[in-house]
């Protein structure tokens, strides 16, 4: 190796052989043999494997001079969204941060702001749902928790008069029900303009084209289940047309996984006219590129989902970064909600660029505040060590062992091991192993995805048998013939020739089967990681956070990780955890280093 101090961070584990590899290709690129550089280049290489999108350079003013001299380095203002062709670009951004990039980074939130922009400057000037609106949002649903403005009705009318709208909100605040409402809405002020239009020509009365995805398997089937839910709420008159059908963001644009580019992109964009992305802060930022690339320049945008949970397992936080930055409305869109809706919105004292896109929905309907899973979750959103006392909902186990957390698991699975063997359908079994859901932030070590696993594995297969009947097994690798992707969830289920298939749950209702032979890669999943649990829900949730005794577990958990594990439960929290565990998680924060924010200039 040519640097010798490339080769001591490798032998430490600061760095990987291909962070080594990158930075020994660039200083060869950029001719130069600068030690301060090459480590720098080291170090945004592992930036990159961690999930960041760039690295800080700031405080380093000598090495920003050496880096501006190079022709393989652009230097930017976070205002630009353009850059030459290098491999590397060196922003500045108006806070005073240096930030080095690669190249593609560099391009993927740009464009990512770009398209954003564009749609948040398109607005519609009918108001002629108005009055739908009042029919489904009848009385202001928050002024029974005392809150003047209902932000459900506020996020709608958004929708419906804005191409871009972003709507967050914690678990059970409504983020569902208000979708289905813009929904209906949507539909109804479509189909009336339809037919004022031409009454006479079938072809111009064509209904809006809808599609609904979700980042994984499990979280499209939980948004259908939901919006399902939500349809049969409304007057029968208004459910025609809302869609129940939700797709992944891979069969979405048509991801082939072989190299080939998706099916749907700028050159053949998706043949809709809105889309509604659930779960936003799942999706990394060459997901959500590769989305709005294929987003036709005339199609609504509405985004959902939790920028408290934790940011996506590939590079970046587009949801918490789009949040991060100060929103709210602008004077005149304040004064439209307000005269529209007779609500009290105070104007945003410092547009940006986003202004006016965002609404948090802010009254919780499952979870009170006071009590429960809402008040643990609202200490963890805080910082606060909450008061470990049990009650209805939350469950504190300080003294545990690995053989202790089984026994638990085999009673929160009860209910599971019984459909196996009382004649339950397949669509049951389904639903009934979905009841109950351990969850652990580590994949190997103690108290592990692995070491649950193998323990109940020992205790319920005790031949040891790759396949057996009652077996849940999660996908961990996407394949795109079989339409099965990472974090599907299926059952294995034993035939009368003593085959073995494998269940999924399909769009709707359906249920999809295959040879349990053909299936990609998985694993066992009656523990999945909390990363894996994002997009679904569980009536109980099994909590386990491990002793922060080393560097590796410390890293793993965050406060962000603790507030994703508890929320994936409607009815129950069992936590296993001590105190110190349990505050060591809570007081450190997930933060991915990306510029998206600082690309979200000022308005002029």
């Amino acid at each position: 190796m040519k640097y010798d101090f490339l080769q001591q961070r490798l032998n430490q584990g600061e760095l990987t052989h291909l962070d080594v590899y990158f930075a020994e290709f660039m200083a060869e690129l950029s001719a130069t043999e600068d030690g301060q550089l090459v480590n720098v280049l080291a170090n945004l290489a592992h930036a990159q494997s961690e999930q960041h999108s760039c690295l800080d350079i700031s405080s380093r003013t000598d090495l920003i001079t050496k880096l501006v001299s190079l022709d393989t380095v652009t230097t930017v203002v976070a205002s630009e969204r353009s850059a030459a062709n290098t491999p590397l670009v060196l922003v500045k951004a108006n806070n005073g941060l240096v930030l080095l990039y690669l190249q593609r980074y560099y391009q993927y939130e740009t464009e990512i702001v770009r398209q954003l922009v564009g749609r948040n400057q398109q607005t519609k000037t009918s108001t002629a749902f108005l009055p739908m609106l009042d029919k489904l949002f009848p009385m202001s649903t928050e002024a029974d928790a005392g809150v003047e403005t209902d932000w459900q009705k506020v996020a709608a009318f958004q929708a419906l008069t804005r191409q871009l709208t972003i709507i967050t909100g914690g678990p059970g605040t409504g983020k569902t029900s208000a979708v289905v409402k813009i929904l209906a809405a949507y539909l109804n002020s479509s189909n009336d303009k339809s037919a004022s239009q031409d009454s006479r020509n079938e072809d111009n009365a064509k209904s809006p084209r809808i599609r609904l995805a979700a980042p994984t398997g499990k979280a499209a089937s939980r948004l259908a289940q939901s919006i399902e839910g939500a349809k049969n709420q409304l007057p029968e008159n208004l459910r025609a047309g809302i869609p129940t059908d939700v797709s992944t963001l891979h069969r979405l644009i048509g991801t082939r996984g072989d190299g080939r580019p998706n099916r749907h992109h700028r050159n053949n964009p998706l043949n809709l006219d809105l889309l509604i992305l659930d779960e936003v802060s799942m999706i990394d930022v060459v997901m959500f590129n590769n989305v709005l690339q294929a987003l036709p320049t005339h199609a609504s945008l509405i985004l959902l989902g939790d920028p408290k949970q934790l940011p996506s397992v590939d590079n970046g936080s587009v949801l918490s970064d789009l949040c991060e930055i100060q929103t709210g409305y602008s004077q005149e869109e304040s004064n439209r909600i307000n005269n529209a809706l007779a609500a009290n919105i105070a104007p945003l004292r410092a547009p940006n660029e986003l202004t006016n896109a965002y609404c948090e929905l802010q009254r919780s309907y499952r979870f009170s505040e006071a009590e429960g899973i809402g008040a643990l979750a609202k200490s963890v959103q805080l910082g606060e060590l909450p008061d470990q006392q049990n009650n209805d909902q939350i469950h504190f186990v300080t003294a545990f062992s690995e053989a202790t957390i089984m026994t638990s698991m085999l009673a929160g699975y009860e209910t599971y091991l019984d459909s196996l063997s009382n004649g339950s359908s397949q669509q049951q079994i389904l639903e009934a192993f979905d009841d109950y859901q351990m969850l652990t932030p580590m994949r190997e070590g103690d108290f592990s995805v692995h070491a649950l696993n193998q323990l109940i594995m020992d205790k319920l297969n005790p031949s040891g048998s790759l396949f057996y009947h009652g077996k849940p097994i999660i996908i961990s690798r996407n394949d795109y013939n079989l339409k099965l992707f990472n974090g599907d969830v299926g059952i294995c289920l034993k035939n009368d020739d003593d085959s073995y298939i494998v269940i999924f749950k399909d769009e709707g209702d359906c249920v999809k089967t295959y040879l349990a032979s053909r299936l990609p890669a998985h694993e066992a999943c009656y523990a999945m990681t909390v990363h894996k649990s994002q997009g679904s829900e569980f009536n109980h949730v099994g909590v386990v956070i491990p002793p922060s005794d080393n560097r590796h577990r410390q890293e793993l958990l965050s406060r962000e990780l603790i507030y994703t594990a508890i929320t994936r439960a409607k009815s129950l929290v069992t936590l296993f955890s001590t105190a110190k565990s349990l505050a060591a998680a809570i007081d450190r924060r997930n933060h991915r280093l990306t510029g998206l924010a600082e690309f979200i200039g000022p308005q002029v």
